[in-house]
């Protein structure tokens, strides 16, 4: 993010944080992220009743997420939307 002037950055810093939040800081402690990959799962199984098994990203996927990537999640207005 390029940000002319330090007032703003200040500005803009104080404004994430009042929004923001880290699991780290929300527990108190360090997680690590085998240990967040593993309540991820844990959580989608228990929460649809589903049964999660490790694979492989396909070719599709991969393209799919190259283009949602490009498409939205880099644009301004994805990042910079209230």
């Amino acid at each position: 993010m390029k940000v002319p002037s330090e007032k703003i950055r200040d500005k803009m810093i104080k404004a994430a944080e009042e929004r923001v939040t880290s699991i780290n800081k929300f527990l108190q402690r360090d997680v690590s992220f085998e240990e967040l990959k593993k309540a991820l799962i844990k959580g989608f199984e228990e929460s649809f009743d589903i049964k999660l098994v490790l694979g492989e990203i396909t070719d599709f996927e991969k393209d799919m997420a190259v283009k949602l990537k490009e498409d939205k999640y880099s644009t301004r207005e994805w990042n910079f939307k209230r």
